[in-house]
């Protein structure tokens, strides 16, 4: 029945060829699907965001957000406005980022050193350790005890006053210290993080972990 000029610029077709004619964006094999749609329509159901695929006439693929309303609350029958939004720009930056935060998880997990992220708070929960981890000093991921617990106990007091120090001013730490391993050793870590703080307003400390073992043992 209607047919504006976004629909004209998104689809191809002019409003001159669609306004009373058969709908031609739906593909063949999401006929079914639509037509089961259309009947919750005019059943009164409102659609809202309703993400589906839709096709241009040179046949470009469409990610289309669907939203509906009745012309007539009183009848619904009588026939519904649809509003498209195209998602296709979107969900191609959601795939860039994805693709992005994939090359970066491969980088850091390559890296010969472990990264880290922690909360900023006096027991340094943490939220998130790269997989070097286990081969450093043995533990799982999540199966390590809490991080005043792995320090070694000449080193317990001296470290945590350092980041709780840095964690008050938001400033860099730096330090060297001994880290329990599952098997009871101690491995020397230089241990190097930097507050950030994140769109959410929660601020995290991220940094990363070398093990610095061999150079102890020459000194």
């Amino acid at each position: 029945l209607t047919w504006n000029t976004e629909a004209e610029r998104l689809f191809g077709w002019s409003r001159h060829e669609i306004v009373g004619r058969r709908n031609p964006i739906v593909g063949r094999e999401d006929q079914a699907g639509s037509a089961a749609l259309e009947r919750r329509v005019l059943a009164g159901e409102r659609l809202s965001a309703l993400e589906v695929t839709r096709y241009a006439r040179d046949g470009r693929k469409l990610d289309l957000a669907l939203y509906t309303a009745p012309i007539d609350e009183t009848r619904p029958r009588q026939g519904f406005l649809v509003l498209y939004v195209d998602r296709s720009e979107r969900k191609r930056a959601e795939e860039e980022l994805d693709s992005a935060n994939r090359r970066y998880q491969l980088l850091v997990e390559a890296l010969p050193l472990v990264t880290y992220i922690d909360l900023v708070d006096d027991d340094v929960t943490n939220v998130y350790t790269s997989p070097q981890f286990s081969e450093m000093c043995g533990w799982a991921p999540g199966e390590e005890p809490a991080f005043p617990d792995l320090l070694h106990p000449d080193d317990r007091e001296r470290v945590m006053a350092h980041i709780r120090a840095c964690n008050a001013d938001w400033r860099p730490f730096v330090d060297e210290y001994r880290r329990r391993r599952k098997d009871g050793g101690y491995v020397w870590v230089r241990d190097e993080s930097t507050i950030v703080d994140t769109e959410g307003g929660m601020p995290y400390a991220r940094g990363f972990l070398l093990d610095i073992t061999a150079r102890k043992q020459l000194e």
